[in-house]
């Protein structure tokens, strides 16, 4: 029997999906021991593999960013001020809104990765055009009112 466009899309999403959550996964690991051995070559060679990651996609041009539990482990395993912390929280913050949402109402994050994530995200909010200033009085109240 064929399969449909959207089965054939699932089969291949999930191991890729799964794919990556292990290179995420295993290359924070790396950063985090790099981090508290201070190696610096080690350190500065597991960002760029991070980075490496974040550039794959398959062929429905999908990418994806690493989870809440990365994100918790690094922010667990490193010190304040730490560039790992700052990729991660900027590649997690990548996520689609909606789905960053929903994922977060299953999955607390460390405290500071939320301080952390709430300032990228008014960084990429100010920055969306429209923003900033009185935008909302700018839009009128017709904006809000329902239809009569």
């Amino acid at each position: 029997m064929r399969k449909t466009k959207e089965e054939l899309a699932k089969v291949e999403f999930e191991p890729f999906e799964e794919e990556v959550a292990a290179e995420y996964n295993d290359v924070f690991h790396v950063y985090v021991l790099a981090e508290k051995l201070q190696d610096k070559g080690a350190q500065k060679a597991a960002l760029a593999a991070a980075i490496t990651v974040s550039d794959l996609v398959d062929s429905g041009k999908n990418w994806l960013v690493p989870t809440a539990r990365d994100v918790n482990f690094v922010y667990r395993g490193t010190p304040e001020g730490s560039p790992g912390r700052r990729l991660v929280i900027e590649l997690y913050a990548a996520k689609g809104f909606k789905a960053l949402m929903y994922n977060l109402r299953n999955t607390k994050l460390h405290q500071y990765a939320s301080y952390d994530l709430a300032e990228v995200l008014n960084e990429v909010w100010q920055k969306r055009e429209g923003c900033g200033g009185n935008s909302i009085a700018k839009k009128g109240v017709k904006e809000y009112l329902a239809e009569e």
